[in-house]
């Protein structure tokens, strides 16, 4: 009686262990990435991991690599995550949710990183199907834009921007098969930022600056805007290009020129003091709360007035009503010891909603005036 009762729960326990088994048992799957043309080898590095999603664990189980850093195959180990059929996805980084047996959700940052010598891997999608323990090889529905930039200025982000429709990151549906395809059901972002923290500053040799993108990005074109560390910009246009899953498109060569000097982003009227590095610090600039201004105009003069009368300080600017590119302009003041004076002579720079940009000779004082009030 004994002995048939102990068979009883030795078979109770197999049954219960069998039940259970596809939830908790361990898993070890053997991972390879295909080349690319912006990654021809890829190998795994030490602390490598990748997702394992199923119909009950959506969200995936993390498996890391336990065998195989720097190689191209390497063996990932975890708990696990349900049953098969499984979908894998490469980086641990990117949010994934599971769909369908060959469709999943990823959710693509709109910052990413810039890599010296490289690009964000964290941003750059690898993924497939697997049964179960058999070897599997991770496939990429991304692209890589490439720019090389020279520059004697640092360089703080670049700003790729598309069409409406063809979205740069954001959440996303990535359909596996022999060509995979990442396709954006209205939540996705037309604007792409690479951040260069601090700045990088290229000088007489190029360095190449890199985004990560899904290949249908560029099919529309693009327009990429490059920051500099002195508030500065520099503009480019991107032709439309159809690209291919893994490839890479580098653009021409490009010598930076600051189009946007940080002073013309300056919107408030008054006097402005320049650093030789570009930035500008108000001597006297509007309070819309507190000032007044004041515009007289005569036959062949014009006189702009800013004043603070709870402070006495005055800014007087008399200017000649018809004003070529350079012309002479008589300043005084009151309460404003760095304030230009007597008659100096101004270059026009800019003139745009009612207001005109003029520098001094020396290039150190900028002067906003209204034309109209």
């Amino acid at each position: 009686m004994k002995k048939r009762f102990f068979s009883i729960l030795l078979c109770a326990f197999a049954a219960a262990c069998a039940m259970v088994e596809p939830f908790i048992s361990d898993l070890n799957l053997t991972l390879s990435r295909e080349g690319t043309v912006f990654a021809p080898d890829p190998v795994w590095t030490s602390g490598d991991a990748v997702k394992v999603l199923s119909s009950t664990r959506r969200s995936g189980k993390v498996f890391r690599l336990s065998a195989g850093a720097k190689q191209e195959s390497g063996t990932f180990s975890g708990e696990k995550p349900g049953s098969a059929p499984f979908i894998l996805t490469a980086p641990e980084a990117l949010s994934v949710e599971y769909k369908t047996a060959s469709t999943f959700y990823a959710t693509f940052p709109q910052v990413q990183r810039y890599v010296a010598d490289g690009y964000d891997a964290d941003a750059c999608l690898y993924a497939a199907t697997a049964d179960g323990s058999v070897a599997t090889r991770l496939r990429c529905p991304m692209a890589v834009l490439s720019l090389p930039l020279k520059s004697q200025l640092g360089i703080t982000s670049l700003t790729l921007t598309t069409p409406d429709e063809y979205p740069l990151c954001g959440k996303a549906l990535v359909r596996l098969g022999a060509d995979a395809a990442v396709t954006f059901e209205g939540e996705g972002a037309c604007s792409l930022v690479l951040d260069c923290g601090k700045g990088v500053t290229p000088g007489t040799s190029a360095t190449v600056f890199r985004f990560v993108l899904p290949s249908a990005a560029l099919s529309a074109g693009a327009d990429l805007k490059i920051s500099d560390a002195e508030g500065g910009a520099m503009y480019l246009s991107i032709a439309p290009i159809t690209l291919a899953n893994g490839d890479l498109l580098t653009l021409p060569e490009t010598q930076y020129a600051q189009e946007a000097p940080p002073y013309l982003s300056t919107s408030v009227p008054g006097l402005y003091s320049i650093t030789n590095k570009g930035m500008v610090t108000p001597v006297f600039a509007c309070d819309a709360l507190r000032d007044q201004i004041g515009l007289l105009e005569s036959s062949d003069a014009l006189e702009w007035r800013l004043q603070r009368l709870s402070e006495g300080k005055l800014l007087r600017v008399s200017l000649p009503k018809r004003r070529g590119t350079l012309f002479d302009a008589e300043f005084s003041s009151i309460g404003l010891s760095t304030s230009l004076k007597g008659m100096v002579q101004m270059r026009s720079v800019q003139s745009k909603d009612g207001l005109v940009w003029c520098l001094d000779a020396t290039g150190n004082k900028l002067l906003i005036f209204n034309t109209a009030l």
